[in-house]
């Protein structure tokens, strides 16, 4: 079964490739696949967003993401606030 490191990468291949729903779809598909989401793979779903200049979906995520028993890093936060000044 793939690692939350590998979903990580498929959600960062989505991002960088402008694909930003898929990144969200494979990041919200993880607990289905019985895999944890971790910041990275947030980070990776969130700059995919900014990418777009998408800031609704990216501060969504931020929000889900402060709801998990995780916590947001720099980087997440930085990918928010990049999608809300385009």
């Amino acid at each position: 079964r793939p690692s939350a490191h590998s979903w990580g990468t498929a959600i960062d291949a989505c991002a960088k490739g402008g694909d930003w729903r898929r990144g969200i779809e494979l990041l919200h598909g993880m607990r289905a696949a019985g895999v944890e989401p971790t910041v990275q793979c947030y980070g990776a779903a969130i700059a995919g967003c900014a990418s777009r200049g998408e800031w609704r979906p990216a501060i969504a995520l931020l929000r889900e993401a402060q709801a998990e028993p995780l916590v947001p890093s720099i980087e997440c936060y930085n990918a928010a606030l990049a999608a809300c000044e385009k």
